[in-house]
């Protein structure tokens, strides 16, 4: 109807207005979801489309109630609980319109008020949709039941996503190694004797983690334990990294395949809210229950997986992943840019892969400087709508110093000056080495890579006298530190912390214990992602052949 109210949300300018007809009545500021737009349960995203204001809940309640499942539970105070996502005041339950925000009412998506006011004009919520409390009676008691809301996507993003993956890069343990350790001498023997079965090929690999997760079996106490070794192996310079990553403007997510309760304590010390880790649970009186095996990172491919709703959520101006395992290479055709972390000990053919690499923390904001200097908008300028999720990388070597390993020379290269025969043997080994692994697109990889064109890649590869020589390797290993060399100050703990001293010393004797135990997980790692990379391409080559078969 001509005069009829409407709630119109923009994600974009994080503002509510209300509407009698065409006429603007108030306008509030909000705070969506830090994790941007999507209609998955349990994604903490803010879905967007066509609603209705189906449910009014805590009228006449004091400013500052605080709701329990809908209920009333205490009061709020200014100055109380900040590191929690309280649900104050009033409640607008929302009932979703359009096919795919239907389930918004059971995903528990309210218009309410908070205990964070100071991030309102800012995505920060878990999913709803956060006032300020004042603003949310006035709201309250304007509309009624039945009132027709819109939340509109928002059009163009400037945020820039930085993935980091936790074990051997934040810190320089592994996860599940160090839960075989604390959990006592003979789960740690049974747990390696799975891992010696499955290098010989008499377990499954894909089967190993579901397995070695049934022995140990962690329960709350030794998860803390754990939790403070990450803590005391954080790698040296991460904090201050970290901190001028966000001066810069750059958003950090934690993305690993760890265990997220685990990983909570140093994301907290690293003033990381957004973590995308395995979810693990405990019984009351601390006992394992599980872990949730469908949860993406549990998965080969799942940080890939991850990366791509992120992308789809928050419409982001750059992403970059920093890891160091195959499963963080994973993600380098969906990301801008792939960052190879070397302060522990290096996998060649993730350095290999790798757009930059650095050894040291320090040396990652000058990378994001560059990258966030070359993306940096005219003034004035609109940034365009986000790219397919099937975006190829933006790979901007020629703009990045080198760290140690140079992979940029030739993408600085001009029109007009020749490749040395060095040069051109490090392509066609490239795209040789690329072939072998892959099977095919060798030559279209080393475009990208070297930023030159295909057609003069396969005029090398043509004009080859004989098999392409391998690509030049890394740097000696005096570059790479291996991680039971590591000096005690590269703990990170605070000087004269009885209990840090106590978590670094047990993380020193664990090293030495489980040296050889974590190399054998990293290869068990490989192997796994490998054989999930070839029955994937075997999968794809069975699906053309069949395609192929029944057209004739």
């Amino acid at each position: 109807m001509k005069d009829s109210l409407h709630i119109q949300i923009s994600i974009q300018s994080q503002a509510l207005r209300l509407l009698r007809g065409s006429k603007v009545i108030r306008t509030f500021p909000i705070s969506s979801s830090a994790g941007g737009i999507g209609f998955e349960p349990d994604s903490l995203r803010t879905p967007t489309g066509s609603f209705v204001v189906a449910e009014k809940i805590g009228a006449g309640a004091p400013l500052g109630t605080v709701f329990t499942a809908r209920q009333p539970s205490g009061i709020w105070h200014p100055g109380g609980m900040l590191d929690h996502d309280l649900v104050l005041t009033r409640i607008l339950v929302l009932d979703g319109l359009d096919p795919a925000n239907r389930n918004t009412r059971q995903r528990c998506i309210y218009l309410h008020g908070t205990n964070r006011e100071d991030l309102i004009g800012h995505p920060a919520s878990n999913g709803c949709l956060r006032l300020a409390n004042r603003d949310m009676i006035e709201l309250f008691d304007l509309v009624p039941a039945g009132t027709p809301l819109s939340i509109d996507p928002p059009k163009r993003s400037d945020l820039k996503l930085l993935f980091l993956e936790c074990d051997g890069s934040l810190s320089s343990i592994e996860g599940i190694a160090e839960l075989a350790t604390a959990a006592g001498e003979e789960i740690h023997r049974r747990v390696a004797e799975l891992t010696e079965a499955a290098v010989s090929g008499q377990v499954p690999v894909g089967e190993v983690f579901a397995r070695q997760m049934q022995i140990i079996r962690p329960n709350a106490e030794t998860c803390r334990k754990v939790a403070d070794l990450y803590l005391a192996s954080c790698e040296p310079g991460v904090g201050k990294a970290i901190a001028q990553a966000r001066e810069l403007g750059w958003t950090p997510v934690i993305l690993s395949g760890a265990f997220a309760p685990l990983l909570a304590p140093l994301a907290a010390k690293l003033g990381i809210s957004q973590v995308e880790a395995v979810p693990l649970t405990h019984a009351d009186d601390g006992s394992y229950l599980g872990y949730d095996t469908y949860f993406p990172t549990a998965r080969t491919t799942g940080k890939r997986e991850c990366v791509r709703r992120w992308i789809a959520a928050t419409n982001p101006l750059l992403t970059v992943m920093v890891g160091s395992g195959l499963s963080d290479l994973e993600t380098s055709g969906v990301v801008d840019c792939f960052i190879a972390y070397t302060g522990v000990p290096a996998r060649p053919s993730v350095v290999a892969g790798a757009d930059h690499v650095i050894e040291h923390w320090k040396n990652l904001p000058r990378i994001l400087g560059k990258l966030h200097s070359k993306h940096l908008p005219k003034p004035g300028s609109m940034i365009p709508a986000a790219t397919p999720i099937t975006r190829e990388r933006n790979i901007l070597l020629a703009e990045l110093p080198d760290s140690g390993i140079d992979q940029g020379a030739m993408s600085a290269k001009k029109k007009g000056i020749r490749y040395t025969a060095q040069e051109k043997a490090e392509v066609t080994g490239f795209v040789n080495e690329y072939n072998t692994k892959n099977g095919r697109g060798g030559q279209a990889a080393a475009a990208a890579k070297f930023g030159v064109t295909p057609l003069t890649v396969s005029a090398w590869l043509k004009n080859a006298g004989k098999p392409p020589k391998a690509p030049k390797a890394p740097k000696p290993a005096k570059e790479v530190k291996p991680v039971e060399a590591a000096p005690a100050k590269r703990r990170g703990r605070p000087p004269g912390s009885s209990k840090a001293a106590t978590a670094a010393k047990a993380a020193t004797a664990s090293k030495a214990d489980t040296s050889s135990f974590s190399s054998k997980l990293r290869r068990l790692a490989d192997i796994n992602d490998e054989i999930a990379s070839t029955e994937a391409k075997l999968a794809k080559l069975r699906a053309e052949f069949a395609a192929a078969k029944a057209s004739i």
